[in-house]
C-alpha cells in the first residue's frame, strides 16, 4: 500500500514538475481553483453558494465513507468496527506503557535496596 501512495506521489509530482518550474506561484495559488476542471455554470451562483456546493460536499463524504465502509474496511466488517479496533488498540499500547515504567520504576528500586543492603547501608 505505502508502495502504491508513493508511485501516485511520483506520477503527480512528475506530471505537475513543468507547471511549478515554469510558473510556480501561479501553480500554487491556483492549485485549489477547480474552476477550469467542474464547470457548474449551469446552477446560478447564489444557488451554487446557498445550497449546492453544501450537497455536493455532503454527497461526496457521504460516497466516501460508504467506500470505507463496505470497500476499504471488509476485513474489520466495516468502518465502525474498524475505529473500535483502533481505539482498543490505543488502549491497550497506553495500558502496555503504562504497566512497564510501572514495573520499570518497581525494578530500579528494589536493584537500589539490594546495592545499598549488599554495601550494609540498608534503606528505610
Amino acid at each position: 500500500m505505502i508502495l502504491a501512495l508513493i508511485g501516485a506521489a511520483t506520477v503527480q509530482i512528475l506530471l505537475g514538475l513543468p507547471f511549478f518550474v515554469s510558473h510556480p506561484k501561479a501553480y500554487i495559488t491556483g492549485a485549489d481553483n477547480l474552476g477550469r476542471v467542474l464547470n457548474f455554470k449551469f446552477v446560478l451562483e447564489p444557488i451554487f453558494v446557498a445550497k449546492f456546493a453544501a450537497s455536493l460536499l455532503i454527497v461526496h463524504l457521504g460516497l466516501l465513507l460508504a467506500s470505507a465502509h463496505y470497500k476499504w474496511c471488509t476485513h474489520e466488517r466495516g468502518i465502525v468496527k474498524f475505529w473500535r479496533l483502533i481505539y482498543a488498540s490505543m488502549k491497550l499500547n497506553q495500558q502496555l506503557y503504562t504497566t512497564s515504567k510501572a514495573l520499570k520504576n518497581d525494578h530500579i528500586h528494589r536493584k537500589r535496596q539490594l546495592g545499598d543492603e549488599l554495601r550494609g547501608h540498608p534503606r528505610v
